[in-house]
């Protein structure tokens, strides 16, 4: 399984290290991370955080495994097929928000 170590540029990160699951948070560990390296960062509104169980904006840091099988799937579409399924999965899937379906 691979995990990854790097942060996305303008991933939203949370400056509440007092909240209870500031330790299993990615906005936070995030956080910690670009505060020793960045110079400019995306912050979450600390008003719109809850610091309970049920903030909105927390993010679990357990890796997730995703189901394999699409070796060789584009082998077996049409140009366009392929061309329209891989943007539905770019817009559904973003690294950061680029489409408007």
């Amino acid at each position: 399984m691979k995990i990854y170590k790097d942060i996305p540029s303008g991933y939203p990160l949370c400056l509440h290290s007092d909240c209870p699951m500031a330790d299993s948070c990615l906005r936070q560990l995030a956080y910690r991370r670009y505060e020793e390296l960045g110079t400019f960062l995306k912050l979450i509104n600390p008003s719109k955080c809850s610091k309970q169980a049920d903030c909105p904006h927390y993010v679990n840091n357990q890796p997730v495994r995703f189901a394999k099988g699409f070796v060789n799937f584009k082998k077996r579409m049409y140009p366009d097929q392929y061309d329209t399924f891989m943007t539905l999965l770019i817009c559904h899937f973003p690294l950061k928000p680029i489409c408007k379906l």
